[in-house]
Order: C-alpha cells, then structure tokens, then sequence
C-alpha cells in the first residue's frame, strides 16, 4: 500500500497547501445502511443547492422532509447504493436504479480532487451493461468525468445529456480499459 506521504496531491489554495487527489486506491465504498439515512439526506440538501444538478426541474423543487426522504428509500428504488468513503469520511454516494440508470455525487468538501473519478471507476466496474447516465449541460465536471472514464454520449438536449456506458470503464489514470477481480 502507498503511504500518506507518496499520496499524489494537487495545489488547493492561493497559500501552498496541497490537497489530495483521490485515485481508486484511496477511496471506499460501502453499501448504505438504515443507519446512513441522516448522511444521504444531507447529500439530497446538497444536490438541491446545486444549480448545475442533474435532476430534471430539481431547482424548482421543494426539499422534501426527512420523514419523506426516508419513505422513499424504504420503497428500495436502487438496485446499488452506496457511500463513497474518503479520508475516513462520508463524501458522497454512487448509485444505479433497477432500470440501470447510474449516478455519482460529491460533497463539495471533497469537489475537485477525483474523487468522482476513482469512485466511478470502481462502482462500474463489474456491471452488466450498458448503464445510462443524465448530466445537466451545465455540469461540466459531471459530463467530463463521463468522457474520461468512456462513457458514450448518446443524446444531447439543451438542458440534459445523456451517457451511455457500454462495457468497463476505461481507468481513467491510465486509460486502460480493463475489469477488477
């Protein structure tokens, strides 16, 4: 295992500190509990805050309660779900619906350092494809996070568009396309 020390890290601030990149390595995933229900409600008051997010008419949208928020995740809408773990935090989720549908989302505590990237490469790895993908045009982190990891674009609407994944992802640190074991 790599030590904290050889940890690749990028620039973060204006005052020389360095922040970590995030590589598959260095990421977790978990599959989300009743107990982590309180952590996904606060990444839904995150994605509502996004102007750029990829949920359709979501701006003008009134957050739902938690009580609502948990009644929905009691009717199991997700065929994966799960908790993207970094530093030994709770920094997003991943996850893919029963019509294959999938899905990545960040806290902006951890935006910007590939941690979407690895946790993409790694939950897709595996799947049975093809896995689809909505982006709003206006997220561009999103969609090129999609073209680095090989994703297709196979619609483009002026608000939305649309990916396709079609067999493993390519990774997107050495642009090799290959499965996990």
């Amino acid at each position: 295992m790599i030590s904290d020390e050889d940890m690749p890290r990028i620039p973060s601030d204006p005052h020389g500190r360095l922040r970590r990149v995030f590589t598959p390595e260095f990421i977790g995933l978990r599959p989300v509990t009743e107990a982590d229900w309180p952590f996904l409600y606060l990444v839904l008051e995150e994605r509502y805050a996004h102007e750029h997010s990829n949920i359709p008419g979501m701006a003008q949208a009134l957050l739902p309660t938690f009580d609502d928020h948990c009644a929905y995740l009691r009717t199991e809408p997700y065929r994966r779900l799960e908790v993207i773990v970094a530093d030994g935090r709770d920094a997003g989720l991943m996850y893919l619906t029963h019509d294959d549908v999938g899905g990545c989302f960040v806290l902006d505590a951890f935006a910007g350092r590939g941690l979407a990237l690895a946790a993409c490469y790694t939950f897709f790895q595996n799947e049975r494809y093809p896995i689809t993908a909505h982006f709003n045009a206006t997220n561009r982190a999103g969609w090129r996070t999609a073209d680095r990891l090989g994703w297709t674009l196979i619609r483009r609407e002026p608000e939305r568009l649309t990916y396709e994944l079609r067999q493993a992802p390519l990774d997107p640190f050495t642009r090799v396309r290959k499965r996990r074991s």
